[in-house]
């Protein structure tokens, strides 16, 4: 709380201490001793005696300069919000603040971290944060203790994803046996030594309402991740570390989602428990709607025709996740991650058709969206997807047409 000393400090000297009283208050016990000036004709005070009592007409005979002055040497001004803080701006040194009684406790949190930036001071500053506190910290608890039972709940045993060494596997059994398959895969020897240390620089954390983008520099994210007890904790989205997306998580789970692209995710720092379910398992099995809960029909009993993959990915390892694949991610504690979605031969069809009816034609799509049919379900020229084309034929075609290779050249990464 903000320690300001006033301008002047003057001596308060009170040269009557005693309290003036009303009159027969000693006599009469329903006349309370709190002062009230006698009015009227036909008062006590008139009727028994002769003449006017004597009044407190010069109060109790301070100094004028002091009046109204608190001990502290300020005149107090009672708040109810933040916002009146601003007129004691300039008169901090002449004024405190004092906050109202009816002002809640969050309000009032507010309103002495305001206090503290302006150096305004406060006269009951502590009123009821500490019950506030106390609040908070029981909060707090709860989340830890709820975050605690959801990790016993995690099945960390439970590890059934097929693991590949990087360095053994070429790129073309790789595509052969997992990406043309759809299958998920753990590859472990893939990642290079990274720099001990990195640079304050600003990565991305969100957007703003007009769209733009919220920085936040290294050292101030760290002491965030240090000392958040955020429910809703924000993450990291950073394109700089070689044009790929750079995830700083702290420990939460997201929830339930599906990727329409193919993607990778190594782990650089931390450890992720993943959980992933075919594509031909039902929205309503693994989607619970609001209001839905307890015996639900996504409970695991119910999930066993569907094969459910889950893997505890380390330190080291990177994690191919088809597209269409259903899966739900739990940090188990400071995670450090690089992923990218990427478009490759095997899925270029149905990219192709998600990103020419979603998303706004770019410059560099303009050609290829002049050569798109959009009779066909696929989005495909005509000339590679007709209805009487084979299986293989679409295959040659995707390797050898000219529309399939600049598209591959714009969003396949290598």
């Amino acid at each position: 709380m903000a320690m300001v000393n006033p301008a002047f400090r003057y001596k308060i000297v009170k040269k009557r201490t005693k309290k003036f009283t009303r009159h027969q208050c000693d006599r009469y016990r329903k006349l309370k001793p709190n002062w009230r000036k006698p009015k009227g004709i036909d008062n006590r005070v008139r009727r028994k005696f002769k003449g006017q009592r004597r009044m407190p007409n010069i109060g109790y005979g301070s100094r004028r300069v002091t009046k109204h002055m608190l001990p502290n040497g300020f005149r107090k001004v009672l708040i109810h919000n933040a916002r009146e803080l601003d007129m004691l701006l300039m008169q901090n040194r002449f004024y405190c603040a004092e906050i109202a009684h009816s002002v809640s406790a969050k309000k009032r949190k507010a309103i002495v971290e305001k206090a503290n930036q302006l150096s305004i001071r406060l006269t009951n500053g502590h009123a009821k944060l500490q019950l506030f506190n106390l609040l908070q910290l029981n909060m707090e608890k709860k989340l830890h203790k709820r975050i605690n039972e959801v990790r016993a709940k995690v099945r960390s045993g439970v590890d059934n994803i097929e693991r590949i060494d990087g360095l053994q596997c070429s790129v073309e059994e790789f595509v052969l046996r997992y990406e043309s398959k759809s299958c998920p895969v753990l590859i472990t020897n893939l990642q290079c030594e990274t720099l001990p240390k990195y640079r304050n620089q600003f990565f991305k954390c969100g957007e703003d309402d007009d769209s733009y983008s919220v920085k936040i520099k290294m050292t101030s994210f760290s002491e965030y991740i240090k000392r958040q007890n955020d429910d809703s904790r924000l993450y990291i989205f950073d394109r700089t570390f070689g044009e790929m997306i750079c995830f700083v998580m702290p420990v939460k789970s997201v929830d339930l989602f599906i990727d329409g692209t193919h993607a990778w995710n190594a782990v650089i720092s931390g450890h992720k428990r993943w959980c992933l379910f075919p594509p031909d398992t039902p929205e309503s099995l693994v989607k619970l709607k609001p209001g839905e809960g307890g015996e639900h029909n996504g409970d695991l009993k119910h999930s066993q025709p569907y094969r459910l993959v889950e893997v505890l990915q380390k330190l080291g390892e990177t994690i191919f996740v088809p597209d269409g694949w259903w899966h739900v991610v739990l940090n188990l504690d400071l995670t450090v991650a690089v992923t990218q979605n990427y478009c490759s031969v095997s899925n270029l069809p149905i990219v192709w058709h998600k990103t020419f009816r979603s998303r706004k034609y770019r410059t560099k799509l303009a050609k290829i969206c002049d050569q798109v049919n959009v009779d066909e379900p696929s989005g495909m020229p005509s000339s590679c997807a007709s209805s009487n084309s084979s299986s293989s034929n679409e295959s040659s075609c995707i390797s050898d047409c000219e529309f399939c290779k600049k598209s591959l050249t714009i969003h396949n990464i290598d």
